[in-house]
This record gives structure tokens, sequence and C-alpha cells, in this order.
């Protein structure tokens, strides 16, 4: 093996202890947030609050993420990512006390404070995976960070639902607050490599709307809109749909997709490390839209459970492919930026998603919702292809 073979082979490797460091801080600041899913809304309702401020007031975390992802991201790049995910690890715990302490008046400010924490969390430790994986790793090792999210979105929910029941509510969130201070704490065992941090004076004090958005990663934050808006309206309204049509509970649906999910994930961004992006985000569309069309006709559990299957399988091949492709595109000093600018165009495309997914059912019934969510493949593919095109251009400014 020559020389320059064994340097590649070297470069290439997975840092593990770092990695694990990650995962394990990954894990406690989104189990902490996930652990509340299923027994929030209840708790607001039980403080007085009628259904429709429980949605507002729920609704306040992704808004108070979304606005906050964009600075997030840039105080990851100039400041340091170690800072941002402790700062938002420290949040998310300051907010589950506050769930248990707060009033029927108050407790919207706990909400507030945690979608605060969630927005510096989600776009700072998707920067920190990008920075330990090498570029012909990047989508493996990001394919294992998403492993970890969804790992935690499993099993969250179910228990905080266990918790409750034996231990009590409040106990929950002593749970979830020590959760969320343990992943922000544990960050700071982790040596991430300075060099991805900017230290050029220009680039350091110069603030402007444009150093909150990254236009290289526009392709990408495409990609992920297109797809989040099918998303959306699955979360959202498959449940629905399982009783209206007599299915039963769409719990099976979200087992299925949930597992699905933890083992394909990395599968979909070594694929892409090894194949391309466009090979394997293009396929992941594909997928979407043969889900989509199966839950539009579906009648029986077992179209229901295949649904589930081909829609894990997008999202899995399309999320961490994604995201690489996003840092592929960005100098090094900007991936917090990229990476925001595409979780933030995913949290839009959710919320639009599930809003105009009601719109869609009143107007067309579930089949008519599902296939016009179908079509926003085609959407998706177009978006691939616009990325590909500015990825030349972007290659061959490089090269000049």
């Amino acid at each position: 093996m020559s020389a320059e073979a064994v340097r590649t082979a070297r470069d290439d490797r997975i840092p593990r202890l770092p990695l694990t460091i990650l995962c394990l801080s990954v894990l406690g600041v989104y189990a902490s947030t996930y652990l509340l899913i299923s027994v929030l809304p209840v708790h607001i309702r039980q403080l007085g609050h009628s259904d429709t401020t429980v949605g507002t007031i729920m609704g306040t975390f992704s808004l108070a993420a979304l606005l906050v992802r964009p600075f997030a991201g840039l105080a990851a790049d100039r400041i340091g990512r170690r800072p941002s995910v402790f700062v938002g690890g420290m949040l998310i715990g300051l907010s589950c006390l506050g769930y248990a302490a707060a009033g029927a008046d108050t407790v919207v400010f706990a909400r507030i404070l945690n979608g605060l924490g969630w927005g510096a969390v989600t776009a700072a430790t998707a920067t920190v995976a990008a920075d330990l994986a090498s570029p012909r790793r990047r989508g493996t090792v990001l394919g294992i960070y998403g492993m970890v999210t969804g790992a935690a979105f499993a099993i969250g929910p179910s228990a905080g639902i266990w918790l409750t029941a034996h231990v009590g509510l409040r106990a929950s969130f002593f749970v979830a607050a020590a959760s969320g201070f343990g992943g922000g704490l544990a960050i700071l065992l982790l040596r991430v490599p300075t060099a991805h941090v900017s230290t050029h004076p220009a680039q350091s004090t110069r603030f402007g709307l444009n150093h909150l958005f990254s236009p290289t990663a526009t392709g990408p934050a495409l990609i992920m809109f297109c797809f989040t808006l099918v998303y959306g309206a699955v979360l959202t309204f498959v449940p629905l749909m399982t009783i209206d049509r007599g299915l039963g509970s769409s719990g099976t649906f979200f087992a299925v997709f949930a597992g699905a999910l933890i083992v394909l994930r990395i599968s979909g961004g070594g694929l892409s490390d090894r194949l391309g992006r466009v090979k394997v985000v293009a396929p992941g569309f594909l997928s979407s839209g043969v889900a989509m069309l199966v839950l539009a006709g579906a009648h029986g559990e077992l179209p229901l459970l295949l649904a589930a299957l081909l829609f894990a399988g997008a999202f899995a091949f399309i999320q961490p492919a994604t995201q690489a492709w996003a840092v592929d595109l960005s100098p090094a000093h900007t991936r917090g930026t990229t990476l925001a600018t595409v979780i933030a165009a995913q949290d839009l495309g959710i919320t639009l998603g599930t809003a105009a997914g009601g719109v869609l059912a009143g107007a067309f019934g579930w089949g008519g919702l599902f296939s016009i969510a179908a079509s926003l493949s085609l959407a998706g593919l177009a978006a691939v292809w616009y990325t590909r095109r500015r990825e030349r251009v972007i290659q061959s400014l490089r090269v000049a």
C-alpha cells in the first residue's frame, strides 16, 4: 500500500471516542425534549387551558426554535460548537424545571425557553458531527448522528408515559431536566477541531442578515423543505386517517417507521459517501412518492405498514445525505450557519405541511391529501437537479 493510500485510510477513520461523546450528548438533550412530547399537552390542559390554547402554547416551542436557529448557527461558527451545545442543554434542562414549577400563566415561558435551547442544540450538534468526519465519511457520520436522534424519538415519548404512570408527572420533569443538563455537560468532554471556527477578524466581528443564512445551502435547504412538507402531513394526519378508515391506532405505523429509520439511517448516509449524494437523495424522493400513493389507497394494515417502511427509507436516504451535501458545498468556517439554514428550512416545511395538510384533507379527503403529497416528490427531484447544478458552479469557481 502506498504512503498516499495509508494517509487516506488514516484520514477516513471515524474517531470513535469523540463520536461516542457526541452521541451521548445528543441522546441526553434530545431525549430530554422528546420525553415530554406525550405528557406535556396533558399537563398544560390540567393547568386549566383549552385544547386550542394547549396547541398555541405547544407551538411556541417551534417558533422559538425557528427564530433562534440562524443566530445559533452563527454562534457555532464564531464562538464555537461546544459553547452552543452547552448553553442549549442548560436552557433545555432549565425549561424542564420550569414546567414543574410553572402555573397556568407562566408555562408558556418554559415552553419558549425549551424552544430556544432546542434551536441552539440542533444546529450545533449536527455541525459537530460534520466536523468529526472526513469528506469521504461525512454521510456515514451524519447517518450515525441521525440514528441517535431517531432512537431518542423512538424511546422518549414512551418513557415519558411510563414515568408519569409509575413515578408521577413531576418526576418526569426532573428526569427530563437531568437528561438535558447531562447532555449539555457531556459536550464539554469533547475536543472540537478549532480550525472549523472562524478566526478571521472581519468574519468574527461583522454582522448582518446575510450572515444568518448560507447561500451555498440554498439547494439542500430546498430539498429538505420539499421533503418535510410531506413529513409534516404524515406526522399530523396519519393518526386521524387510520381512525377514519377503521384501521385503529396509528401506533403500529409509527413504531415500524421509527424502528426502520433507526436501522436505515446509517445505510443512507454511508451509501451517499460511496455512490454520491444525488444517487441516494433522488431514490429517496421516489420512495417517498410511492409511500404516499400507498397511503392514499390504504384501507388495511399491510398497506399501512408498507407505507411506513417506504417512508422510513425515504427519510433515511434524504436527510443525512442532504446534510452531508450541504456541508460539501460550504466552507468549514460557515458549517454552523449552513446546517442551521437547512434545519430551519426543515422546520418551515413541517409547519407549512401541517397547516396545508389540514386544508387539503378537508377539501379532497385523505386520498386526495396523500396523492398531492406524492406529487411533491417531483418538486423534490427538481430541487435535487437545482442543487447538482449549483454544486457544479461552486466546484468550477473553486478550481478557478
